[in-house]
């Protein structure tokens, strides 16, 4: 995990660790808009070094936003839709089987937009909050 924001961060340092370490996915999540254009960027860097890699956008914005960044941005490969943390774990078990798993957005072979069905949330022991409604 890197954090952008770190003072000694740089994309050039980011995409040689990625060298090095040599993962299948890389992911990339991000909140808003404003968050998008680095995305994007580092997404490019990244393709543009290491083209076999799979991306993943997960966020806000890449959840709201699937169908578009997929058909519009090369770099990237998958958008996880919701919470990744299931969708981490299926991605990592199942590469070759994308359309097995919930809750994400891709590129098929052909170029056609694939979205799997929505993920079930994640339970929660935690219980709703009590709350008094005065009227």
């Amino acid at each position: 995990m890197t954090d952008q924001c770190h003072p000694e961060y740089s994309d050039e340092r980011f995409v040689d660790s990625l060298r090095r370490e040599g993962p299948d996915i890389v992911g990339i999540s991000f909140l808003s808009n404003m968050c998008y254009p680095a995305a994007r960027n580092l997404s490019r860097k990244i393709k543009a070094a290491l083209p076999d890699m799979k991306i993943v956008y997960g966020g806000v914005f890449a959840t709201i936003n699937a169908r578009q960044i997929v058909a519009t941005e090369e770099s990237v490969d998958i958008v996880a839709r919701g919470e990744g943390e299931g969708i981490v774990r299926d991605l990592a078990e199942g590469l070759d089987d994308l359309g097995a798993i919930p809750g994400i957005t891709f590129r098929s072979r052909t170029g056609e937009i694939v979205e799997t069905p929505e993920r079930e949330g994640i339970p929660t022991s935690i219980p709703s909050p009590f709350r008094i409604v005065k009227g």
